[in-house]
């Protein structure tokens, strides 16, 4: 089963005018184990520059869902969305979702939308806030 990770990299990237600026990344990828991680960085930062760059930290990142809305949105941010729900057993359910999404309106409604299923009441969004993360990188399927 995969987890998913945060990694924040440090990169030189050539803007359109011919000048050089440090960049720093925050992306999250679904990978088995730290060692995977780290070897999917690599891989993404070759399709992003030729220039070095830095892994600044990699972390463990707790998010029960993530959902794109509308499907098309490759350039639109991510949001944290913090969800708290009480299920028909009485036992309340925390969920971290991140969505990427044009607007924070559109993010709400998808919390909305998945703390309110299940079978859930009493569904409470406590925070909605937008990310610095800039692109999601899913796990490549097995080579068997």
């Amino acid at each position: 089963m995969t987890s998913r990770f945060l990694a924040k990299v440090l990169y030189t990237a050539q803007r359109h005018d011919g000048a050089f600026e440090r960049k720093v990344e925050q992306l999250v990828f679904e990978a088995l184990t730290y060692t995977d991680c780290e070897a999917m960085i690599y891989k993404y930062m070759e399709s992003v520059t030729r220039a070095e760059f830095t892994i600044m930290k990699i972390d463990r990142f707790q998010v029960e869902s993530y959902f794109i809305t509308p499907l098309d949105c490759s350039e639109a941010p991510f949001f944290l969305a913090k969800t708290e729900r009480v299920n028909l057993d009485n036992i309340t359910i925390k969920e971290r979702i991140l969505i990427q999404c044009n607007s924070i309106e559109q993010a709400r409604q998808v919390a909305e939308d998945v703390a309110s299923s299940n079978g859930a009441y009493n569904a409470i969004i406590k925070s909605i806030v937008e990310t610095k993360i800039t692109d999601y990188i899913h796990a490549e399927p097995d080579q068997d």
